[in-house]
């Protein structure tokens, strides 16, 4: 819901990609419609000014592994404060095809305020600008657009439930309490404020969690999640999101959507496993919640197309 995925194939060695991509304040070397980006809190943001548009996305960025050669972000104020969304976050994967072959994925994800107003052209522009800013790699290094698969790292599941959306989110929106309706989740323990230890059912698996957005008032929040050393999941990266929202009716919508960066992107079996995985507790949990509230499912919304990019090489 709300994602989007495009890849390339580049002709040069990792260590050349990686010093171009993982630079998190170098975007203006390859991406055509970003003219400049200002450093901000000590580097630890940046502001994109794009070429021909007076506002600037404030963007902060969030894990980085120069080992696994990825990063995530998030943007303080999306489309310079101008999308209709609660929260957006895009992650850059590079990967080794080969000693002179070189793979780069871009992956984001949204919140929208309202999920019932529809989506098609902000999905449509985070394709844009992915579609954009990878052709200017291809165009660099020189590659090939690589297809990207229909699932796109990602999940999610909708609900419509008969009672108030502040009764669900005093429900749902509690970071602690989620063993009392995510159905593999045994046992949560609070570390901090926004940082939790997450047993799971029938595993030894422990995830460590982080709080990442917060806004009470519009019923969102997001957080990712760190997994151990010896996990299952082969993902570098995992983001998630909750939002509820009041229906027309008075009801409450709830959303729960995430998207991954895998280990290694050329490994379809492996990813598409893991996309059901998710797909199938999300989906197992809002029903446990329609099941208690009343309600009803909601079939999740068309996934937005994945063809290969449309470059020259």
């Amino acid at each position: 819901m709300y994602q989007s995925a495009r890849a390339v194939m580049l002709n040069a060695p990792i260590a050349k990609v990686w010093d171009m991509v993982g630079d998190f304040h170098g975007l203006p070397k390859f991406h055509p419609l970003i003219k400049e980006t200002k450093r901000e809190n000590g580097g630890l943001w940046r502001r994109d000014m794009f070429a021909g548009v007076d506002a600037g996305s404030l963007e902060e960025r969030l894990h980085y592994s120069d080992r696994a050669k990825c990063y995530s972000y998030r943007s303080l104020n999306a489309g310079g404060g101008a999308w209709p969304i609660d929260s957006y976050f895009g992650k850059f994967k590079v990967w080794s095809r080969g000693p002179e072959r070189t793979g780069v994925l871009w992956s984001a994800q949204m919140i929208p305020t309202d999920p019932e107003a529809g989506a098609d052209s902000l999905t449509a522009q985070l394709v844009e600008n992915q579609t954009v800013g990878l052709s200017g790699l291809v165009d660099h290094f020189g590659g090939a657009p690589l297809p990207v698969p229909e699932h796109a790292y990602a999940a999610s599941a909708i609900a419509h439930l008969n009672t108030t959306p502040d009764q669900v989110w005093s429900f749902v929106g509690d970071f602690f309490q989620i063993a009392d309706w995510i159905t593999i989740v045994g046992t949560v323990k609070k570390v901090s404020n926004g940082r939790r230890f997450v047993k799971l059912k029938d595993a030894d698996q422990i995830d460590v969690e982080t709080e990442l957005f917060r806004d009470d008032a519009a019923r969102t929040l997001s957080y990712d999640s760190r997994l151990e050393p010896d996990s299952s999941y082969p993902c570098d990266d995992y983001i998630a999101n909750l939002k509820v929202w009041p229906r027309a009716d008075g009801t409450a919508g709830l959303v729960w959507s995430g998207q991954f960066t895998p280990t290694n992107p050329d490994d379809e079996a492996t990813i598409n496993t893991v996309s059901d995985m998710m797909a199938s507790e999300y989906r197992a949990s809002l029903e446990g919640l329609v099941q208690q509230f009343g309600g009803n499912m909601v079939s999740n919304q068309a996934k937005p197309s994945q063809q290969p990019l449309a470059v020259s090489v």
